[in-house]
């Protein structure tokens, strides 16, 4: 039977750390329970990972990782202004839904009680990216000229992120929503032809729509 490579073992070592943080929180687990968790002894899991904050930074560049690969497949696809807005936030509630290691990373830039991580800009770069995906929106005239780009980008950020933390905790609210939120949010900065726009970005093929029913897990497990 072949061994294990390294990297296998360090990936299952990061997805039940992963679960773990999901179902009681980054301040609450430890080195043990991930380890019981894996049926590891916790030095078996040390060796790989020293601390707790070590396997945070990994779901921390996990994230980043994935975050960089869908802005640079935005920019390959040519979407700009309310379609890479729509491209970026879509893909990003379903690789929450979807990803572990990325759900467990969200959650820790989210939940108070991380002390002692030093955690990344990710949701200031977000800001700032959204920001510039709107004011490609008023050069193309899609939202109103007088948009403030900062502004409505925060608040199209903040109600995704709050969207995908309340479905993450609470699966049984789950199910088809065809945009539902987003649509919401679009027409409420002022976008008029939302439903073509967002066809536009789910036509590029890097997405699909961020239905929340994915198979994929729960935040207890």
């Amino acid at each position: 039977m072949p061994r294990t490579s390294a990297a296998a073992t360090r990936d299952r070592m990061l997805d039940a750390a992963a679960g773990e943080i999901l179902a009681v929180g980054y301040a609450s687990a430890s080195l043990s329970s991930i380890a019981a968790r894996l049926g590891v002894t916790k030095g078996a899991l040390a060796y790989h990972f020293p601390s707790k904050s070590d396997m945070a930074d990994a779901l921390f560049a996990h994230a980043l990782g994935m975050h960089a690969r869908l802005e640079a497949s935005i920019s390959e696809a040519g979407l700009r202004g309310v379609r890479a807005l729509v491209a970026n936030g879509s893909a990003t509630g379903l690789y929450t839904q979807t990803d572990l290691r990325f759900a467990a990373a969200t959650s820790m830039l989210l939940t108070p009680g991380t002390g002692g991580l030093t955690l990344p800009p990710l949701l200031s770069d977000l800001a700032d990216l959204y920001a510039g995906y709107l004011r490609e929106a008023i050069e193309d005239g899609e939202v109103p000229a007088d948009l403030d780009p900062v502004d409505a980008g925060e608040f199209m950020l903040t109600g995704g992120l709050g969207q995908i933390s309340f479905l993450t905790r609470h699966p049984e609210r789950q199910g088809s929503r065809d945009m539902r939120f987003t649509r919401w949010q679009l027409r409420a900065i002022g976008v008029a032809d939302v439903d073509r726009l967002i066809d536009g970005a789910l036509a590029a093929g890097i997405i699909v729509p961020a239905r929340f029913d994915q198979p994929g897990f729960t935040a207890t497990d």
